[in-house]
C-alpha cells in the first residue's frame, strides 16, 4: 500500500528542507508554506508556530522508532536504529538546538514531547497489549 503524506507531514517536510540550508531562526511560516505550496491559513490549521512543527516532527520520529522497536527486535538493533536516526539527522537537530532559544526553544520543547511520546506508547500497549519482546510479560 502506498503511503500518501498528510498535510502535516508535508508541512514538516517543507520545514526540514528549509532547515537543511538555513538557520531555523530565520525560517518563517510564510517561507514554510511558500516552499510547499500551502497557505499560512492551512499551516495554522495544523500548527501554532514553527516551534510546534519542530516538536511534532521530532515526536513523529520518536514514535516511528518506538513502533519499529516493538516488533520483536533485540535491544542492540533498537539502539542501533535510534543511533542511525540521530546520525542521519545530526545537522538538522544541531540546527534546531543552536538556532532556537528562550521559551520556545527546541530544547525547551523536548521534555513535554518525550513525555507525550511515552504516554502514547503506554496507551497503545494498554489498548492492544504488549508487542514484540514485551509480549507475555505481565
Amino acid at each position: 500500500m502506498v503511503h500518501r503524506k498528510t498535510t502535516k507531514e508535508l508541512l514538516a517536510e517543507s520545514f526540514r528542507e528549509l532547515a537543511s540550508s538555513k538557520p531555523v531562526d530565520v525560517i518563517t511560516v510564510q517561507g514554510i508554506t511558500a516552499h510547499c505550496g500551502y497557505s499560512p491559513a492551512t499551516f495554522y490549521r495544523y500548527f501554532s508556530s514553527k516551534f510546534d512543527v519542530m516538536a511534532w516532527d521530532y515526536a513523529a520520529n520518536c514514535r516511528a522508532i518506538m513502533d519499529w522497536s516493538g516488533r520483536n527486535r533485540p535491544w542492540s538493533e533498537i539502539i542501533a536504529f535510534g543511533l542511525r536516526y540521530l546520525d542521519e539527522q545530526r545537522a538538522y537537530l544541531r540546527n534546531l538546538l543552536e538556532h532556537t532559544s528562550g521559551h520556545e526553544s527546541f530544547f525547551g520543547y523536548m521534555p513535554s514531547v518525550n513525555t507525550d511520546a511515552r504516554r502514547q506508547n503506554i496507551q497503545t500497549v494498554r489498548r492492544h497489549g504488549p508487542t514484540g519482546r514485551f509480549a507475555g510479560i505481565h
